[in-house]
C-alpha cells in the first residue's frame, strides 16, 4: 500500500495554476466541517464579499478518509456564504451530519 502525503492543493482558475503544499501543523487533526472552518477562520477575512475574490471554494477530507473501515470516506465542500455572510457547507458520504 502506498505511502498517504496530506497535501493542499491550492487552485487558482484565474491563472490556470495548481501549488501543492505540505499541511500547517495545525490543520492535522482537523478533516471535514472542522477543517474547513478553520481554512476559512485562517485565511479567509470575516469582513470580505462573499462573491470577492477573496473568499474560497474549500474542498476537505472527513478525519477517517483513507481508513481501511466501512462508510467512512466523506468530503466536506463549503465557503463563505453570500446568503448569510456566514460558513456554508455541504458534504457527501455516510449518515454522519455536521451541524
Amino acid at each position: 500500500m502506498p505511502e498517504y502525503k496530506s497535501q493542499i492543493w491550492r487552485v487558482n482558475v484565474h491563472e490556470q495554476t495548481l501549488k501543492q503544499e505540505p499541511v500547517p501543523d495545525s490543520w492535522n487533526r482537523l478533516g471535514g466541517c472542522g477543517l474547513l472552518a478553520r481554512i476559512l477562520l485562517d485565511e479567509v477575512d470575516a469582513q470580505g464579499d462573499p462573491l470577492g475574490p477573496g473568499n474560497k471554494l474549500i474542498f476537505v477530507p472527513g478525519l477517517l478518509v483513507g481508513h481501511m473501515l466501512s462508510s467512512t470516506d466523506r468530503i466536506s465542500v463549503g465557503g463563505k456564504s453570500p446568503l448569510t455572510g456566514s460558513i456554508k457547507e455541504s458534504n457527501a458520504g455516510d449518515e454522519l451530519v455536521c451541524t
